[in-house]
Order: C-alpha cells, then sequence, then structure tokens
C-alpha cells in the first residue's frame, strides 16, 4: 500500500517536472520575447509584459482612445515583418516561423495594473 508520504513525494515530484519544462520553454523563448519586445519599443507604444504561470507571455498594448484601429494595423505591420501575426478577439498571436510552439500574444487595451 501507498503510504501519505509516497503520496506526497509524487505530487512534489509531478510538480517539478512541469516546472522544470516551463523553465526550457521559457529559455527556449527569450530571444523571441526580446525581438517583440524590440520591435514594439521601436514603435514607441506604452505596453506592460505579462507571464502567466505556464510561462505563457502576454503584452498588453496601450492605444489612444481614438486610433484602435490604426494602433493594430501598425503593430501587426511591425511584427509580421519577421514573424507570422494572427487576429485573436481583440489581439493577435504572434509565432516564430521556423521553431514549433514559440509564441506570444498582443492584446491591445489598457493595462492592467
Amino acid at each position: 500500500m501507498t503510504t501519505y508520504r509516497d503520496l506526497v513525494q509524487r505530487a512534489l515530484s509531478v510538480c517539478h517536472a512541469n516546472l522544470e519544462m516551463g523553465l526550457a520553454h521559457a529559455r527556449e523563448q527569450e530571444p523571441f520575447i526580446l525581438r517583440v519586445s524590440a520591435l514594439l519599443d521601436g514603435l514607441g507604444l506604452e505596453y506592460a509584459v505579462r507571464m502567466t504561470r505556464g510561462f505563457d507571455v502576454v503584452f498588453n498594448v496601450e492605444y489612444p482612445d481614438d486610433d484602435l484601429n490604426g494602433t493594430e494595423e501598425r503593430v501587426r505591420h511591425a511584427l509580421t515583418a519577421e514573424f507570422d501575426a494572427e487576429a485573436d478577439g481583440g489581439g493577435l498571436v504572434v509565432s516564430h516561423r521556423r521553431e514549433a510552439g514559440i509564441q506570444c500574444r498582443v492584446i491591445f487595451g489598457d493595462i492592467p495594473q
């Protein structure tokens, strides 16, 4: 029979393995995320970067109240010069063209506090 401590150890092992896989993914996507950030910096937009518990990155891009479509188009144009970008419900999913699984989201609107 499995003891309680064995169950705890198994649960911790699974959490540790998931964390290690997330860290490996974070290392793989770092150059991509830094490049997306540099492209947004080049547009002079205000934005915030967030990371989910699953190590997925989300850029929250602020835009002037009267220029949502213009801001989206500028961002899309800048990002598609180097990456794939598809519309996704109020934002974009930006993907690396040669490395599967390397992607981030760009959401337009107020930057969360």
